[in-house]
């Protein structure tokens, strides 16, 4: 019987070169080693498919993924093995036998990333990995008031990078904020204390390539004075990327949240899951 095992996964990407495997097998990527592992566990090469593809070096705490199979092998037995053979490099939040008709990406209704900016003089090692560190003084009203004009939906084309292929260019924004992070029960106080880490959390149906990191990119250098106010909102209108500003860094970049419709959300009545409460959303 055909089964479709669905698990949300966590992944530090700076030891990957992005999500999608490449024709190289010693390319590292998180697909690549996904692959390669259930295939041996399941007795069958496998394709595991992912809600979006995460560029090299992008870090993921909410990624959601998918494989379709013919094993009959029970699903704690696949999640251990995948959790032991890939060493600390992949992590599962939860898993679940999902429906049929589930797809990680098309089922999607949502995605959520975050982007953390750390505007210091000096670099902060501590967080070097997980931020994009600006050395310009910025105008934090202007950063949010800027990104409000790409609220809603739009063609993204010109915040796209990679997408030659792609059949629309539309997308919807339904939230894009910046906040300042503070020490709280969830976060150790060491790594954001003082520091002057600030983080967007933008909320879309879907993303382009690399439309995030030049989102952000083209907003911080009007915030930082480099480019004039309302620069984001032409370059929108204008549909050319070569006037947004060049990617930001990937290391600043984490996918943390994917919603489904509850169909495709909830488990069946009595299908095996397996990890924290706290994960399955």
């Amino acid at each position: 019987m055909t089964r479709r095992i669905a698990m949300r996964i966590e992944y530090d990407g700076g030891g990957f070169l992005g999500y999608q495997r490449q024709k190289d097998p010693a390319i590292p990527t998180v697909q690549g080693l996904l692959e390669d592992i259930c295939s041996e566990v399941l007795d069958e090469p496998v394709t595991v498919v992912c809600a979006g593809r995460t560029d090299a070096g992008v870090h993921a705490t909410g990624q959601v993924v998918h494989v379709r199979t013919e094993s009959a092998r029970p699903l704690d037995t696949l999640v251990r093995a995948l959790v032991r053979n890939a060493h600390g490099r992949i992590g599962v939040r939860h898993a679940w036998e999902a429906p049929p008709w589930f797809h990680a990406r098309h089922s999607a209704s949502r995605r959520t990333y975050q982007y953390h900016l750390l505007v210091a003089a000096t670099p902060r090692p501590v967080v070097a990995q997980r931020a994009w560190h600006y050395s310009r003084e910025i105008d934090f009203d202007l950063l949010q008031s800027e990104g409000a004009a790409l609220l809603g939906r739009r063609d993204f084309r010109a915040f796209c990078s990679g997408g030659e292929d792609l059949k629309h260019y539309f997308r919807t924004i339904h939230r894009l904020e910046w906040r300042r992070l503070a020490p709280g029960a969830a976060s150790p106080s060491y790594l954001v204390e003082r520091l002057p880490l600030w983080h967007l959390e933008i909320e879309a149906d879907a993303f382009l390539p690399r439309m995030v990191r030049m989102l952000v990119a083209t907003l911080v250098d009007v915030a930082a004075g480099r480019r004039p106010p309302g620069t984001a909102a032409r370059v929108l209108r204008g549909r050319d990327a070569r006037q947004a500003s060049a990617p930001a860094p990937p290391q600043g970049l984490c996918l943390v949240r994917v919603d489904y419709p509850p169909a495709c959300r909830v488990p069946p009545p009595g299908a095996p899951q397996w990890g924290e409460p706290s994960a399955r959303r």
